[in-house]
């Protein structure tokens, strides 16, 4: 999982060729691939944006031709032109940035996309609704962990990963969680209860084991947890009941849990992170197609835009125009 903020740049950092090919008039007849990811992260107050923008050439990105030529902008609603977000420049190679205004993204953000003699294309990115964070990966007992709960009429594709904090961001070997609806195509075969008197695991003794008996045989996932949270969603245990006259408005919390933390990490007072998104419909539905099709999502998708049948939600061209919240 290394590497696996790609899942939100998809793929920026390996998108940009050391040496720039030299740029000649494209057929018109080439695709145009646009990938965009918004994301409003309550932890991080960064108002900078980024974009790929360039023509499928070929079946390599190294044949990519990158796009300069064009006027790409956000605006709040379908008439380009006005209430505009962000006007985005090209910097290098597919790469292509833009600085956030004070007045922020807005519910659905419109992408315009307008390329000398040819049609404009265009995208629009639904804003996911709101969740509430109530612990925060405090170190105990050699696990990462976490809480969260929603507003109960709302539902949520939820994406979530987690690092130790060593400078380097190595990734947790697992995550598990008692979401009831958590998605099983990346478990990895192990409950957490298997780890018991494993060498590795040594310090997941019988006692601590006991103590999260409820957690004893959930499956552990690898690299990631994808969880398609529905309304009204309800918990099958009673100490994650909201409390406090909330109960008519937020659904039970669930957990997530990570580890291991190792002794180093323990040792040098590391407590390592959980990040959870929520993310759009649109966006959620592209990540699950390029992990069925490639089994991982750091593939840096070279033969999505060889393919006529990949899903996406860009008029006019290919690619993904995506919004996602979270915790970082």
């Amino acid at each position: 999982m290394k590497g696996w903020f790609s899942l939100i740049s998809l793929s920026l950092a390996c998108a940009v060729s050391c040496v720039e090919p030299i740029v000649m008039d494209p057929d018109e007849n080439l695709p145009v691939v646009v990938n965009c990811v918004l994301k409003d992260i309550k932890n991080n107050n960064s108002r900078d944006l980024s974009l790929e923008l360039f023509y499928a050439k070929g079946k390599s990105k190294s044949e990519y031709i990158p796009v300069k030529n064009a006027k790409v902008y956000l605006t709040y609603g379908e008439n380009n032109g006005y209430d505009t977000i962000a006007v985005f420049h090209h910097e290098k190679g597919l790469r292509w940035s833009a600085s956030l205004g004070m007045l922020g993204l807005g519910d659905n953000p419109h992408l315009w996309v307008e390329i000398p003699g040819r049609e404009t294309i265009k995208a629009v990115a639904y804003r996911p609704t709101e969740f509430n964070e109530k612990t925060t990966i405090p170190k105990f007992d050699n696990l990462g962990y976490a809480q969260f709960c929603t507003r109960k009429s709302d539902k949520h594709y939820f994406w979530i990963w987690g690092h130790h904090d060593d400078g380097c961001k190595e990734p947790y070997e697992f995550l598990f969680t008692d979401h009831l609806y958590a998605d099983s195509f990346n478990v990895d075969g192990r409950s957490f209860f298997d780890l018991r008197g494993t060498p590795t695991y040594e310090f997941y003794s019988k006692d601590l084991l006991n103590e999260y008996l409820e957690f004893a045989n959930l499956p552990l996932h690898s690299n990631f947890i994808r969880i398609a949270h529905p309304s009204d969603y309800e918990n099958r245990y009673s100490l994650y009941k909201v409390e406090g006259g909330n109960e008519s408005i937020y659904s039970d919390y669930f957990s997530i849990m990570a580890g291991p933390l190792t002794q180093a990490d323990i040792q040098d007072s590391s407590e390592g992170h959980i990040h959870i998104y929520s993310v759009s419909e649109e966006y959620d539905r592209y990540l699950r197609e390029v992990y069925s099709r490639f089994g991982t999502i750091q593939h840096d998708l070279t033969a999505i835009y060889s393919s006529d049948n990949f899903y996406t939600n860009i008029e006019g061209g290919l690619g993904i125009f995506g919004y996602c919240i979270g915790f970082d």
